[in-house]
């Protein structure tokens, strides 16, 4: 126990250290629209609204419970928002680290791959987009539903596993990680748990069909194109850990050289005992599903299960290294993690758009309007009015930040604002 509680400080205060620059992120777009929807309006009807039919986004009660909890509790503060998607991330890095120990064997391999887990890049739209969090939760249910699943507790497995799809339908995936661990494990081959599992998720997907918008459909529609292979090819640099938009050809550099050196450490391993890497393999293939399939929306927060599906590989080619090898390699990928994290906050969209709705709030108090006022947004030569739109959650921002003022929007991209 004492020697647990020391590796959560320790997964908690490096990480910060990588994501220190989230806690400052202000809100953004959709954080507008759901902190109003299923917050600070009475208890039941936030409740109803949590889990009932999605009226302003998709049918996901733990993440719109979220908003509840937080929502209520939080307020206007985002930082605490944010502070509470981390500590979500830091205790699923702690289920990385269980998980990892019990395949391994190994204590530094096993708190190697959590912190590769914990300070990847690709997280980085989950710990700076209070909305992006859903896979952050689903993932934390999803892990400890695993290690319920290693440790043969069955309803435990179950109770999670049902919690992690409600956070994130991504998890859905999972099924076959069950699956194949079963596979992979000839003393722990009990296939009753796992058809309970099957029968959660055909359940599952068939509310969520009843509960998902025709518009939902159609925005995320399913597509296997040659664009199927240009979303594969991206979510592989993803998880890999080159970053998105870092530019950064120096620290992209560094992790070629970097992975070179780990297959040729864990190639004899690898090659001698090949059934060790079905797990981890699996985990990291289906992650990719079903967002290869929908190349029109990529983004690297939703690759949850394939970090950790490598998080696992890289365990098993560190734990027969000497400890300072490991110490080694780890180093060099925290600190490119640490340059892509940094160099990816000067330009990504949620921090632009953070930043957009900050400033047009505060403007908006140093003006001082008269109640009722109606607020005009139209396009200057920085931004135009829909980006605006956009930024402030299509015009939601303006009834969260001034609830009390009953001021009024018009977007001139939109509508005839001179009427």
């Amino acid at each position: 126990m004492k020697k647990d509680l020391v590796v959560v400080l320790l997964i908690f205060i490096i990480t910060s250290v990588f994501w220190r620059g989230a806690f400052f992120n202000f809100f953004a777009q959709d954080d507008f629209i759901l902190i109003n929807h299923f917050s600070q309006n009475n208890i039941l009807v936030d409740f109803q609204n949590a889990i009932g039919y999605p009226a302003v986004t998709h049918w996901r009660p733990f993440h719109n419970l979220y908003f509840l909890i937080a929502g209520n509790l939080f307020g206007k503060n985002f930082a605490l928002y944010h502070l509470l998607t981390f500590l979500i991330h830091i205790a699923a890095g702690f289920f990385v680290f269980k998980i990892g120990q019990n395949l391994t064997k190994s204590n530094i391999a096993a708190g190697a791959a959590a912190l590769f887990y914990t300070v990847h890049p690709a997280h980085f739209v989950s710990m700076f987009w209070i909305a992006g969090g859903a896979t952050v939760i689903g993932f934390l249910f999803f892990v400890i539903s695993f290690w319920s699943f290693v440790k043969g507790q069955k309803v435990l497995t179950l109770i999670f596993f049902i919690c992690a799809l409600a956070a994130s339908e991504a998890m859905i995936s999972g099924i076959v990680i069950f699956a194949f661990f079963l596979i992979a494990n000839k003393q722990k081959r009990n296939w009753r748990p796992l058809l309970a599992l099957v029968l959660a998720g055909l359940v599952f997907i068939f509310v969520k069909l009843v509960f998902t918008s025709p518009e939902a459909f159609e925005i995320y529609k399913i597509e296997i194109s040659t664009k199927t292979l240009v979303a594969l090819q991206y979510y592989i640099l993803r998880i890999l850990g080159f970053a998105e938009i870092s530019g950064d050809k120096l620290t992209s550099l560094v992790l070629v050289i970097l992975w070179a050196m780990v297959a040729v450490i864990s190639s004899k391993s690898f090659l001698k005992n090949p059934k060790q890497l079905i797990l981890p393999s699996v985990a990291a293939v289906a992650g990719f599903f079903p967002f290869i399939l929908i190349p029109s929306h990529l983004s690297p927060h939703y690759m949850n299960l394939s970090i950790w599906g490598l998080s696992m590989v890289l365990a098993l080619a560190l734990k027969r290294l000497a400890p300072v090898s490991t110490a080694l390699i780890l180093a060099v990928f925290l600190t490119v993690s640490f340059v892509n994290i940094d160099k990816t906050q000067e330009n990504n969209w949620v921090v632009k758009r953070s930043n957009l709705a900050k400033g047009i709030l505060a403007d908006i108090e140093t003006k001082k309007l008269a109640d009722g006022s109606t607020i005009i947004f139209s396009d200057t030569p920085f931004t135009s009015s829909k980006e605006t739109y956009i930024a402030l959650g299509q015009g939601r921002a303006i009834d969260f930040w001034f609830d009390k003022k009953n001021y009024k929007t018009c977007f001139t991209f939109l509508e005839n604002c001179a009427r």
